[in-house]
């Protein structure tokens, strides 16, 4: 079981639906934000770009250059949505996450589109091992591609050339299981992530903070005295600073110390929505001899059915509904993968980084003749319907109904 702060968060905020959860939204100085037709990788939960397939190979590349033969995908006739509010909440949690007791405040500069600060007292039970907080502010805009047959083709023409292009030129330690298509981004202006993980299924939590200015405090009490993991970051940085900067002049100005930017006629600079927080993305995977300890079921019968969170405790897999699988690839409705469990008995003890995609292209791959698999966490998410969930135990990682 991975105890790495970004694989704790990843696992524990799957069962939002809302994409991958990326621990660090910001990007690097000097980088661009995530886009749509980025492809890239994600390491230690950060999005590392290696180009992207809708620009041309001089237009602001993020390498400077792009895999041999590039052809950039034409974005004509595509649908896209976006960016739009998709959520307006002042925290998200994991699954195990219980409210006891939450309060909202305003800051005293909070009512200006470019400062969305604010405070939070939030105080919480736990009723499983590990959990995950996050604080986006002031909302979440999603920009998504709707016409995904495109993509598809493109991934399954150019695909080898994307991981010559890492691994080789690029010089990346990456797979090709590792590689991702963005045609869907979640982002925030300021936020806040935590995440921990503890001995026992009963915790009780404290989270307070003042929003966007990162300075926000997660307590952790568990019931067998063994203290618990706790992870916390907040961004971002360059941001957070000129918000520390605009806090102290606009208390300065109330307390008749110095002017309000509003009294001199400034106006308010708008909200940046840069720092992505989660992604929709497409994954390939190629058909290859499975590793020792590997195993995989498909075709459920009807007498394997679901069981009840209160009969599992995470120790052993359970149905999941992802339709059946076609020849070509592809999967529709109306069958069941059951159970699907990867496990490698020569590396128990090695932190690995749930990703739910990975189940559906192994099961494409089980229940057809293809050689390889494309598929997205939107396709698995329209699939599995509410019956989702994600765990992780030891070094076995299942998906299935809760």
């Amino acid at each position: 079981m991975s105890t790495a702060s970004w694989d704790i968060y990843a696992e524990q905020m799957a069962h939002l639906k809302y994409g991958f959860p990326l621990w660090s939204p910001d990007p690097p100085p000097g980088g661009a934000p995530i886009e749509l037709g980025d492809v890239g990788w994600v390491r230690e939960g950060e999005f590392i770009p290696l180009f992207n397939a809708f620009r041309d190979s001089d237009d602001r590349q993020p390498h400077g250059r792009v895999p041999a033969g590039f052809s950039p995908l034409s974005l004509q006739d595509m649908m896209i949505r976006g960016p739009r509010e998709k959520v307006s909440a002042t925290m998200l949690c994991s699954r195990g996450i219980k409210s006891r007791n939450v309060s909202a405040g305003v800051a005293v500069n909070a009512g200006t589109p470019s400062s969305p600060s604010g405070t939070i007292d939030f105080s919480f039970e736990c009723y499983e091992d590990s959990g995950a907080l996050l604080v986006p502010r002031p909302r979440m805009m999603e920009h998504v591609i709707l016409s995904t047959r495109p993509i598809r083709a493109y991934m399954e023409t150019h695909f080898d050339t994307w991981f010559e292009f890492g691994a080789h030129t690029l010089g990346f330690d990456i797979k090709e299981d590792d590689i991702r298509f963005v045609i869907g981004t979640m982002k925030t202006s300021q936020w806040e992530v935590a995440a921990f993980r503890g001995h026992s299924r009963k915790m009780i939590g404290h989270f307070s903070g003042a929003l966007g200015s990162g300075a926000a405090h997660l307590a952790m009490s568990t019931s067998d005295f063994r203290p618990a993991e706790v992870h916390h970051r907040a961004g971002p940085p360059g941001r957070l600073e000129h918000q520390l900067q605009a806090d102290g002049d606009s208390t300065a100005s109330s307390a008749g110390l110095g002017e309000q930017s509003s009294e001199l006629g400034a106006a308010p600079t708008p909200v940046v929505y840069d720092q992505c927080v989660f992604i929709h993305y497409y994954k390939r995977k190629r058909r290859r001899l499975p590793p020792f300890g590997f195993r995989l079921k498909g075709g459920a019968g009807p007498s394997e059915l679901p069981r009840r969170p209160e009969d599992d405790r995470g120790l052993s897999p359970e149905l999941v509904n992802v339709g059946g699988a076609r020849e070509d690839g592809s999967y529709g409705r109306g069958d069941c993968l059951s159970p699907s469990s990867v496990s490698d008995d020569d590396s128990e003890s090695e932190d690995v980084t749930v990703d739910p995609v990975d189940y559906l292209l192994d099961y494409i791959l089980q229940k057809t003749s293809s050689d390889t698999a494309i598929a997205s966490d939107l396709e698995l998410y329209a699939s599995l319907g509410r019956h989702w969930q994600v765990r992780a135990v030891s070094s076995t990682c299942t998906a299935g109904c809760s």
